[in-house]
Formats: C-alpha cells, structure tokens, sequence
C-alpha cells in the first residue's frame, strides 16, 4: 500500500502536466480512491489491479465503526439479493447440468469475492484507517466511485442512468477543451497506455467547441456522509488526496 496524492500520479503519468487552478483550501476534503482487484484478492503485482472503490478516512468520520459496519452490511445485502438471482436462474435451467453447473460455480465465485472485500476492508480499516466501500465491477466501477465521492452517495444506488450521464458530461468536457496543448498531452499518453496506433496529426478539433455541462463540485466540509442524520459528525476539511 502507498499513499499517492492524486495531483502528483497525474504529473508523474504525465510529463509537464499543469493544472490551471487547485480547489481552493476552504473547499478541499479528502476523497480517497483504492485501487484493487475486481475480485478484492491480495495483489501480487501492480499490473493485477483492475478496480476502483471509494473510501472515506477514519479520522474524518464520526461514528468510523458504525460507517465501517453499514458498509460491511451492505456489501452483503448485494451478494445476497445477487445469490437470490442465480438460485432463480438454476431453478430455471436445473434440466440442463452444463448451464446450472456454471451457475454454481459463479455463485461461489460471487462469494468468495464479498469474503475477500470484508478481509480487505477490515484490513484496510485497521493497518491504514480507511473505510473502504464496495463497487459493482461491471466496467463502471471508476464512475461509480467518482460519483460516490462526488455526490456524497452510496455505490449500490447508482443506475445506469447516472453512469451514463456522468460519461456524457466527461465527453462534452473532453471536447470542450481537445484544442489545448495540455489535454492534447494527456489524451497522447492515454492512447500510448491503451496501444492506440491512430496518429493524431490529421486530427482537426471542432471549429464551435461544444459547450460542456456545469463542472462536479465537491461537498462542502460539513456535509452528513451517508449514515442516517445523527449517526455523523461534521465532515473536517484536508487535503485532497487518492490511495492507491
């Protein structure tokens, strides 16, 4: 584990990344990002990491153990109503083995995945004071935690209806700016990290930039984090950091 400011890993992806503008020190609070295995295995090397899920820092959450129980609680209540699925599905096609036997096997696979989150939560909470919270990995799990940071919500209530406005408005934003030199930059380096061999010479940006959709803001410090009110205190500013 190793804590990475989220500024500093972009400069460093990026050579000669500049920011226009920091959040303000009044607006900042610390939004963490764990980076992990879809099925929350221990890594063994870095290029197995695969996953996003948001986390909260102890010390800026009262009532830490009771955020850590929800959490724990509701990464079981999503295995549960996920297992309930399948059990239907393999009623459905008890007649054919090959199908059922695949039910089964995602079933254990299901959980052992939510066995391996509560280990690493926990292990989370006690070694590095991080309240982990679990994501879907269904190739939205870097929306989903976004958005949970973002808009102060729960993973699990996020609809494919919110993942696909936030990539419409990451899109508008990605276009608005695609003539300046800076994000020219950051999308070359994407592209060499995905193994495109497109060349981006012969590309012209739009003459009428689109205009982009109003930027996220952040919570302001002093917002209620997640638990029923009264459960929480007021949310403490600091820096603005991810984990990975």
């Amino acid at each position: 584990m190793e804590v990475v400011d989220a500024f500093k890993w972009v400069e460093e992806l990026v050579p000669g990344f500049q920011l226009y503008s920091r959040v303000a020190p009044e607006e900042r609070y610390t939004a963490v990002a764990v980076f992990c295995c879809a099925d929350y295995r221990k890594a063994v090397e870095h290029a197995s990491l695969n996953h996003w899920v948001p986390a909260l820092m102890k010390n800026e959450v009262g009532f830490a153990q009771a955020q850590f129980d929800q959490w724990a609680l509701d990464a079981k209540q999503a295995m549960e109503k996920e297992m309930k699925k399948l059990e239907e599905q393999g009623f459905r096609c008890r007649e054919d083995p090959d199908l059922k036997a695949s039910i089964e096997t995602e079933m254990l696979h299901l959980k052992q995945r939510t066995a391996n989150f509560l280990s690493m939560q926990q292990e989370m909470f006690d070694v590095h004071s991080v309240i982990c919270q679990d994501a879907r990995s269904d190739g939205n799990c870097a929306v989903y935690t976004l958005l949970s940071m973002i808009s102060d919500v729960k993973t699990s209530v996020l609809s494919e209806k919110d993942v696909a406005a936030f990539r419409q408005n990451l899109s508008s934003m990605w276009k608005a700016h695609s003539g300046e030199p800076m994000w020219q930059r950051v999308w070359e380096v994407l592209r060499q990290h995905l193994g495109s061999t497109e060349d981006l010479a012969s590309y012209t940006p739009e003459s009428k930039k689109p205009k982009p959709n109003p930027p996220f803001t952040p919570d302001k410090p002093g917002s209620k984090r997640l638990l029923p009110a009264g459960f929480l205190d007021e949310v403490s500013s600091g820096p603005d950091r991810f984990l990975f």
